[in-house]
């Protein structure tokens, strides 16, 4: 028995999990104090948007009568598809045609293109993300592997203007060595140009010269973690910050270890985007850290995420399924400290999935 064949969505949307769901504390141990709550201001406008257009819901269905038990599940902030995938088959037949991909859209690009599966699917499917695979071309490719005992292809876009990145603005396609679209996800925002124009009139200044400095943001973020600091005892420890995102490491105060901040692009809904210090922070109280998203230009916190208990999710994955599992989730942890570890929530949902359908190791029969 193939496991890739049998259960195609588990073990991809596992990988998937390392950029698509929300960014959160870095802690690896359980808090010796109560966690902070979580909280996103863009929650308040979410329900008008977790939902697809009229075109999106009529493109969702007719890909509905193609793929059995097709899932669907839509981003709380974009209202486009963050998931689509079943679990009991695959989006495409081999070579990125049939099922969800028509012959004409599959024919149109070339059959060498490795991303060609994908890229028909966003053509064909347009309707329902906003938009189609002509994103991809201004879109940076973060990461691009092939996993070499089964042969899936994991391809990670990330948006970004202005070379800043977009907050969790990635696109995660997975393929067989046969060319079938086993899922895709997308947190891209269909007209990034104008959601940044919309948020920011007059980008171009604030990017050069943010509102809110760096020292403010890592300030205010410290009191939103009930750490008193003012932005006068946050001192630079690189000389000079790097690139468009001006990234840069401080010590703030007497917090444990080091701050990091960056510049990036918050999308709000599908239609506007801010722009926002992302700082890393750890507290005194309980020794988390912290990812926290401050407007640059009001100094607001706009988000911030509870944390995980991430341990007794790496304890519970080893139980289920074994050492390697573990090595894998680690693997993913080290590929990018910036959407590690993993969610939780999510996380536990697809363990417990996999685990209520295969009982047996995973690490045993994934080879088979």
């Amino acid at each position: 028995m193939n496991l890739l064949k049998s259960l195609p969505i588990f073990w991809a949307a596992l990988l998937m999990l390392l950029g698509f769901w929300p960014n959160t504390a870095l802690s690896f141990g359980p808090p010796s104090q109560p966690r902070l709550p979580n909280f996103d201001k863009r929650q308040e406008g979410a329900a008008k948007e977790q939902r697809l257009s009229e075109a999106g819901v009529a493109a969702a269905e007719r890909l509905r009568a193609r793929v059995p038990h097709l899932r669907i599940d839509l981003d709380e902030v974009l209202g486009t598809p963050k998931l689509v995938g079943s679990p009991d088959g695959f989006l495409s037949g081999p070579n990125g045609e049939g099922r969800g991909i028509s012959p004409d859209k599959a024919r149109a690009l070339p059959a060498r293109d490795p991303h060609r599966a994908v890229k028909a699917f966003l053509n064909e499917h347009a309707a329902m993300f906003g938009h189609g695979a002509e994103v991809l071309a201004s879109a940076r490719i973060k990461r691009d592997y092939v996993t070499a005992h089964n042969g899936l292809h994991t391809t990670v876009w990330e948006q970004h203007i202005n070379d800043v990145s977009v907050f969790e603005g990635l696109l995660v396609s997975h393929v067989t060595r046969q060319g079938e679209l086993v899922n895709v996800s997308s947190r891209f925002v269909p007209n990034l140009a104008k959601a940044a124009g919309a948020g920011v009139p007059r980008r171009a200044g604030l990017l050069a010269a943010p509102n809110v400095a760096a020292t403010e943001a890592i300030a205010v973020a410290a009191n939103s973690l009930g750490e008193g600091l003012a932005a006068a005892e946050v001192s630079a420890v690189d000389a000079d910050p790097v690139g468009a995102e001006k990234r840069q490491r401080f010590k703030a105060g007497t917090l444990p270890g080091e701050a990091r901040a960056r510049l990036v692009w918050l999308p709000m809904d599908r239609s506007t985007l801010r722009r926002c210090w992302e700082i890393d922070l750890t507290r005194h109280q309980g020794g988390e850290t912290y990812r926290l998203l401050i407007d640059a230009q009001t100094g607001e916190v706009l988000v911030r995420p509870a944390l995980p208990d991430l341990l007794s999710q790496r304890r519970h994955l080893s139980r289920l399924y074994g050492r390697e599992s573990l090595a894998v989730l680690a693997r993913l942890s080290r590929a990018d400290h910036e959407s590690a570890p993993v969610g939780a929530a999510v996380f536990g949902h697809f363990i417990r999935r996999g685990h209520q359908r295969f009982p047996d190791r995973l690490d045993q029969r994934w080879r088979e």
